[in-house]
């Protein structure tokens, strides 16, 4: 099921629900819904807090998996997908619709009203949990984006035992031909910084023998090396600078997620993530952003 429609059958049945970069939706207790005729509800049936800042529930969240037959990763993604979808309309000054919920505006002063809608009763009965089969046994998996590519277990077949082993052999041959690179570019930065160090002794004559043992042998920490501890990915391009606004402070405010904007023109923008590890992790970083999140993301590299 999508999950617009999840939605109102999960607070019919919980009577409060939580969506991140929303707020929190209450349905009166004292009101029957299955008893409520179609043509509407009383009045504050449902009521609306504006909080920005809450978080997805657990029990909303194994209601989401258990409904849509989703990984846990893949079932926040589609409820981040539809609320991002609907801040952009609220920041252009348009409603987001809530089927069977109601529709939720952004006032002149910027807060968010809420206008109750009417009842989807006809799909409620779908929605019981006795209902509906578990189609997720896999095991539990982390919220945020994770490269350490931990191991995963199965034992259903064999031959998916054969393609990890293979997909492991193939990594670590791909790091052996790397090494070699990587230590080649060492030693190249090395000498640049030698020969940077010699050409200034020869220039300055009158203290060339107290000079050059601090020049020619350099600390660690001032060779420059093609290795650094961070580097920027571009994940996202958008078109407008409110798309860009809105998709940014939706990921700081409820994934915790360091994004940024790279305006390139008018009517380009560069969504760009922030990942803090090393430079030679980044084909690791990209093909993971693939495979786990179907983003297909880009270095980004530094301007001279």
């Amino acid at each position: 099921m999508k999950i617009q429609e999840l939605l109102p059958q999960y607070l019919y049945q919980h009577k409060t629900l939580s969506i991140p970069g929303l707020g929190v939706f209450e349905l009166n207790p004292a009101v029957n819904i299955y008893e409520t005729k179609e043509e509407g509800w009383p009045e504050d049936t449902i009521t609306f807090k504006q909080d920005r800042n809450v978080v997805i529930t657990e029990d909303f969240l194994k209601y989401l998996i258990q409904h849509t037959g989703k990984m846990k990763p893949l079932a926040i993604s589609d409820l981040e997908s539809f609320v991002s979808s609907g801040v952009q309309l609220l920041n252009i000054g348009k409603p987001f619709m809530l089927k069977g919920i109601g529709s939720v505006s952004k006032s002149a002063y910027g807060d968010l009203q809420f206008q109750q809608g009417s009842p989807v009763l006809d799909k409620l009965e779908s929605a019981q949990p006795d209902q509906l089969k578990d189609r997720t046994l896999q095991q539990k998996e982390n919220d945020e984006l994770d490269f350490s590519h931990a191991e995963r277990k199965s034992s259903k077949k064999a031959i998916l035992v054969f393609a990890a082993v293979i997909a492991l052999a193939l990594i670590g041959w791909a790091i052996y031909l790397a090494l070699p690179k990587h230590q080649l570019a060492e030693t190249e930065a090395e000498n640049i910084t030698t020969d940077t160090s010699k050409a200034a002794n020869n220039a300055t004559v009158d203290t060339v023998t107290a000079k050059k043992d601090s020049v020619t042998t350099p600390a660690p920490v001032a060779v420059v090396t093609t290795d650094t501890t961070s580097f920027d990915l571009i994940i996202k391009h958008v078109d407008t600078k409110a798309r860009a606004d809105a998709f940014v402070a939706y990921q700081k405010s409820v994934k915790q997620r360091n994004i940024t904007i790279v305006q390139k023109d008018s009517s380009n923008y560069q969504l760009v993530l922030h990942v803090t590890k090393n430079l030679s992790d980044t084909t690791f970083v990209i093909d993971s952003l693939k495979s786990y999140y179907g983003i297909k993301a880009t270095l980004l590299k530094p301007s001279n």
